[in-house]
């Protein structure tokens, strides 16, 4: 007997099953060429982000991307970070700070740390209870770590976007992601 999504043609093939496995080709075909064009998107990303402390200590800041290229980081920007933050919190903030952009978010680009939060929220001038997620300083009372990761981000429209990169060009980059679909 047949299985219902399946039938024999004359020559005894299974031609529904064989759709199927030549859609499931295709759709693994498209994710790999999906996947190799958001590496491609992101190869100027650096290949090792530095410290906030790290960068200001050197003379010409500086990280290397993916692609070997040079990204060069104004230390006006640095010190102005620096200004916003503790000293041992200099030490942890990851620069560049990535600006996550999706086409599921569709103009709404997501900022991912704590600390990259809190000073994105700064330049932006908008304090944290206004913003989705975000709580400032170490993890609350009775909060587990996943809970306390899952809030260490926001997210902000396109007008905020702009007002950051203006703020901090060479301090901020962008990084695309793409989810590909689950329930296949």
């Amino acid at each position: 007997m047949l299985p219902s999504h399946a039938s024999m043609n004359e020559k005894g093939v299974f031609v529904e099953m064989r759709e199927h496995s030549w859609e499931r080709r295709r759709a693994d075909f498209e994710e790999r060429t999906l996947a190799n064009l958001v590496r491609s998107l992101n190869r100027h990303l650096p290949a090792v982000r530095k410290t906030l402390a790290e960068l200001l200590r050197e003379e010409k800041p500086a990280v290397i991307g993916r692609d070997n290229t040079m990204h060069r980081i104004r230390k006006e920007e640095l010190e102005m970070l620096a200004s916003m933050l503790r000293s041992q919190e200099r030490e942890r903030l990851k620069i560049p700070i990535y600006i996550e952009l999706s086409p599921e978010w569709r103009g709404i680009a997501r900022i991912h740390g704590a600390l990259e939060c809190k000073v994105v929220l700064k330049i932006l001038g908008k304090t944290a209870e206004r913003e989705r997620g975000v709580v400032e300083g170490e993890a609350l009372e009775g909060e587990s770590a996943e809970e306390h990761e899952a809030r260490d981000e926001i997210f902000i429209n396109r007008a905020d976007v702009r007002r950051l990169r203006r703020a901090l060009p060479t301090t901020t980059q962008y990084a695309f992601l793409f989810s590909f679909g689950v329930g296949r």
